[in-house]
Formats: C-alpha cells, structure tokens, sequence
C-alpha cells in the first residue's frame, strides 16, 4: 500500500494537475479564499502577519485527528495492516521514505544547530533531509528520532517523530506541541507550517550571535540563501553562503563565498559515506525553500477563510440572520 500521495480533490478540481500534489483542499468560499491567498502571496516571506488561534474553534489544531498520509501509515503499522524494517546504519529512514514514496535523491544536509536534535549536527555530521510534495522527512546520524513532518488538508502541517530503537515496534507518534515553537511563528506566517533558515554559522555549527538571518524562499537572493547548508552544483558567476563557516570573531558576516561555489562535490568537507546519497543539490535545496513557505501560505489562507466563515455563521445565528446574508 502506497501512503506518499492523497487525494484531496474528489470534491471540485481548482488548482493545474502540476499543483494538486501540494495544495490543500480550499473551502467552500472558492472567491474568497484565492482572494486571501493572492494576497498572502505578494507579501514579503516574513511578514507581520497575526498568530492565528488555531488551537481553537474552527481549527481545533491539536484535537483534530491528523488525515494526512503519515498518520494513515501510522493506523497502518497500529493495526498490523504495514510494517517498518530497520537498517543497521540508518535505522527506520530508508523505510520510512519507501512507504512515503520520497525519493533519497532530495537529500539536502544542514550543518547549522538549528532544529531539534541539534547536539547531533555538526559541519562533519550534517542533519539530512529529504521531501516529496508534501512529506519532510529529517535524519542525523545517530539520532534519537527520525523526524517527519506532513501537510494535512486541513491542519497544515503535522508534525511526529519515531525513536530509533530497534529493540521496539516502530512507533509514529504526533508532537503535540514542542515543534510549534519554532514552526508556528510570523516565520511560518501565523500558523503550523515550515520554514528553511539560512545563518551565519560558525565551524561547530552555532549560528553567531549579532549575525543575520535568512528565511528563504523562491523569492530570497541567491547571496542570501544556504547558510549553514552544504551546496552541490554548479550555479555560473552568482554566489551563496553554502559550504563556509564564518570564522571572524570581529567581522562575523564575512564569509569566503568564493570557497563555497560551484562544488561538485563534498567528500573533502567531511565524511559522506553515512548519507543515502553524497551530495546536497542546488536544484533540490531551491525547491525545497519554495515548496515550505507556499505550504504556509496556502495553509494561511485556508485557514483565515474558515475562521472568517466560522463567525459570520456565528453572527447569522445570533442576529436571527440567514447564512451569507
């Protein structure tokens, strides 16, 4: 049984075949919702943008069942109806991305300390992650956890974690709160959603203090994007900050972005052999920083159409009013 792809469309066809994958089902209010998501869209990728209650009613974020296709694979392996195996050297990954259709060829490496398991990330043991259209999946090397992250038609993303023990029947299990504190911010524009961080990093991995930070996405400048990322591919005369630590106490900002480009490969950096695959490509890294911040829009949007339907209702009912008046 294949759980990487789910249909949410049987009700009305709205976006281009090429899109369907990794947009949400909209509601009803088909003019107002791309109105809002328009909108959305012409904003910057960090905007000032309200935190949305969703924890609350029409939402109901942590109460509602999650529908999306890990939490499918997650009844699955429950009912005994699919199983994980477990790789001595990568534990449940390469499983876990078989059963979610992930190609191991979207494989990007962070060597910034930037998510969760981050005493395990260093720029010699890189956090690897790899995506389809609408599953994110994170694997460091002698991690605790394999780290996944999901978009639900109706909750935007969902995020869960299955621990590393091979003495135990593999587990997915939903986080219920921890991840939201980074992935629910003006970042993530308001809502439970991703973000792709570029940063100044120093040859640890911490991020210097006093620096700037990137969120990135398709429109960010190349000079901006992929610190404290390795960077495979050739990208001609422009520059970014892959592959370099900032190493100037005094001057942090100052990177070699020369020593950075156009590396065919990494092997002279550290130690690639642990990885599904060697490389860190420019073309998967560029696409995953669209992909996130679209998620987050068109979750938005989605959204803020529902709470906005949610109380017009409200005020229909209280003011004896008919629905849409």
């Amino acid at each position: 049984m294949s759980f990487g792809k789910i249909d949410y469309w049987e009700r009305r066809d709205i976006f281009p075949s090429h899109l369907k994958a990794s947009a949400m089902r909209l509601p009803a209010s088909l003019p107002a919702v791309l109105i809002t998501l328009t909108s959305l869209c012409l904003l910057p990728t960090v905007p000032a943008l309200a935190q949305l209650d969703f924890e609350k009613a029409p939402i109901n974020y942590g109460q509602t069942e999650a529908r999306d296709a890990v939490a499918l694979l997650s009844r699955a392996i429950d009912e005994g109806r699919e199983t994980l195996e477990y790789s001595d050297k990568h534990g449940w990954l390469p499983s876990v991305l078989e059963k979610l259709q992930i190609s191991p060829d979207t494989q990007t490496l962070v060597f910034s300390k930037t998510s969760l398991q981050l005493h395990k990330i260093s720029p010699r043991t890189p956090r690897a992650l790899y995506f389809n259209d609408d599953i994110y999946v994170g694997w460091c090397q002698r991690g605790e956890v394999v780290e996944i992250a999901a978009t639900d038609s109706e909750q935007g993303a969902v995020f869960y974690t299955i621990d590393q023990d091979p003495t135990q029947p593999p587990k997915i299990v939903r986080d219920r709160g921890q991840c939201l504190t980074c992935h629910a911010t003006n970042r993530t524009q308001g809502v439970p959603g991703y973000l792709v961080r570029s940063v100044y990093s120093d040859n640890n991995g911490r991020p210097r203090s006093g620096t700037r930070t990137y969120v990135t996405d398709h429109t960010t400048d190349l000079d901006e994007r992929f610190g404290g990322w390795y960077v495979t591919g050739l990208h001609g005369s422009m520059r970014h900050m892959g592959n370099v630590f900032a190493l100037d106490r005094s001057e942090p900002e100052m990177i070699d972005r020369e020593a950075g480009s156009n590396r065919r490969q990494l092997e002279e950096l550290f130690d690639t052999s642990p990885y599904l695959r060697p490389t860190s490509d420019i073309v998967a890294l560029m696409v995953l920083e669209h992909q996130t911040q679209m998620h987050n829009f068109i979750a938005r949007a989605s959204f803020e159409t529902r709470i906005a339907g949610y109380y017009d209702r409200g005020i229909n009912e209280a003011l004896d009013r008919p629905e849409g008046t």
